[in-house]
């Protein structure tokens, strides 16, 4: 998405939407879609494939939207910033990610793309959101439009969950756990790139080897 694409998609900062219900502009699920879905899931025999179909649809629909619509506010965000210094839309878009989006929208992400392309700091304190200019390094970044530009350009450039991908979470057992000591073993012993430098070193490999020998007799 670059800047231009803001604007000519009908989401400028200042744009409204108006005439039509929510559900009618794209921008949700109406109550009865919702009160229908539930219906679908909880009554009679169980849910039917159509209304599976309708929930599968309804999310993707969603979901892309959804997508789209958060790098739209957290670029508009940084454009809005660097035009007039002014942080009210990146505090909002942050402030709306904290509450709404927590469970889908990678908040450590956001806060990482605003921290390195732009120059402000952030504090959470209790949930209030506070981000303020550094006004020396803004200063810096007005007097030189060339290389403000670029700045915007590189910003925009992909996704703000992209520039730092949250690491995915991993949920082990105590097996995973045993099997993971033991490949680490075998790699120590037998790969011919690992040289212990000491007898202790050769000790704590036949040490931890006998261990976990037992575990997994």
């Amino acid at each position: 998405m670059n800047r231009d694409d803001l604007n000519t998609a009908g989401v400028a900062p200042d744009s409204n939407v108006e005439g039509g219900t929510e559900a009618e502009q794209g921008h949700g699920a109406s109550e009865q879609d919702i009160l229908a879905l539930e219906t679908s899931i909880k009554g009679g025999n169980g849910p039917t494939l159509e209304a599976y179909n309708a929930s599968e649809k309804l999310f993707i629909l969603h979901t892309e939207g959804g997508m789209t619509a958060a790098r739209a506010c957290a670029e508009m965000g940084g454009i809005h910033f660097c035009n007039t210094g002014d942080t009210t839309y990146m505090s909002r878009f942050l402030t709306a990610v904290l509450k709404h989006g927590k469970n889908y929208v990678r908040q450590a992400a956001l806060q990482k793309w605003m921290l390195d392309f732009f120059p402000v700091t952030i504090t959470i304190t209790e949930g209030t959101i506070n981000i303020t200019k550094d006004k020396l390094k803004a200063q810096k970044m007005w007097t030189d439009s060339v290389a403000m530009n670029a700045l915007l350009d590189k910003a925009c450039s992909t996704p703000f969950w992209e520039h730092a991908p949250d690491k995915e979470v991993v949920r082990f057992g105590k097996l995973d756990f045993y099997l993971a000591i033991k490949k680490t073993i075998e790699k120590f012993e037998n790969e011919e790139r690992y040289i212990a430098s000491s007898d202790a070193a050769v000790t704590a490999i036949g040490e931890a080897k006998a261990w976990i020998d037992e575990r997994f007799a």
